[in-house]
């Protein structure tokens, strides 16, 4: 195999992937036009375009091209399951749940739908079902990395905090750029006031991916409460310039910055001079 013409560049993180490829699987980024990707008046192309209308968050123009698919090829299961993730996106929890149980009709070993399914019932506050459906995906394949960090979030919601880590550990064990476990572990180990491991999570979840907000806001929460006035203030600017219309990073700004200037006036004040 020639790697050069079989690969190619991602114009918009420059990492190498298949010369094939609609989407990056580093970045995300679509790599050509959605007209592009209806070549062929085929399943896979319509497939391959209601993916491109999912990513530009035009849900019903992707449910209409995944509907297309299903009926040129009514055994298409990731088209299937693409719809039931759309549909997931929209809130529609049942019609969802609906399609990757015809995904699982198609093929019982599709761990991804179990995975899918254990989202929707989380959404749903149905813990119990959301569990059992995250491990039957790690039944089907213990090294899919994504049912543990979607299970260790169940965990920390019933406030079993240790078999959250417990879950987030094995996440990065599985890959180590993972990085909403990190996200998600430092979160744990900030609600357990252990802020040293919480700080170390963040830092590594922002040096995989500098352009979350989520991150950046709470690292700052974390600067605040330690009262690393600075720190958090560079922090909360960072998730309102990657998200302007983040409410949270915007209060704790307000906060932090008042309290910086309080304990700058607890030390620092004009004075007189004697002579």
């Amino acid at each position: 195999m020639n790697s050069e013409i079989d690969t190619k560049k991602c114009p918009y993180c420059a990492e190498t992937i298949k010369k094939d490829a609609i989407k990056c699987r580093f970045c995300g980024g679509f790599l050509s036009k959605i007209e592009e990707h209806l070549e062929n008046n085929d399943a896979k192309s319509y497939n391959n375009r209601g993916l491109a209308y999912q990513d530009k968050k035009d849900y019903d123009k992707a449910i209409e091209n995944f509907n297309k698919a299903i009926e040129l090829d009514q055994d298409y299961k990731e088209a299937y399951n693409n719809r039931g993730y759309t549909y997931y996106l929209k809130r529609k929890y049942d019609k969802a749940i609906e399609d990757y149980n015809k995904v699982i009709d198609l093929d019982p070993n599709y761990q991804i739908a179990y995975n899918n399914i254990g989202l929707a019932y989380k959404d749903r506050k149905k813990y119990k079902e959301a569990i059992e459906n995250f491990n039957k995906a790690i039944d089907l394949d213990p090294n899919y990395q994504e049912p543990y960090n979607n299970r260790g979030l169940i965990y920390y919601l019933k406030r079993k905090y240790d078999k959250s880590i417990e879950d987030y550990n094995k996440a990065i064990e599985l890959d180590p750029n993972y990085q909403i476990a990190y996200n998600n572990r430092g979160f744990i180990y900030y609600r357990r006031k252990k802020y040293d491991e919480a700080i170390n999570d963040f830092n590594k979840a922002i040096d995989l991916d500098p352009y979350c907000s989520i991150t950046h806001n709470n690292r700052g929460l974390i600067y605040l409460l330690l009262k690393r006035y600075d720190e958090a203030i560079n922090d909360f600017n960072k998730a309102i310039d990657l998200d302007p219309l983040f409410i949270e990073p915007i209060e704790l700004l307000k906060i932090a910055e008042k309290k910086k200037k309080s304990w700058l006036s607890r030390f620092f004040s004009p004075q007189i001079i004697f002579k």
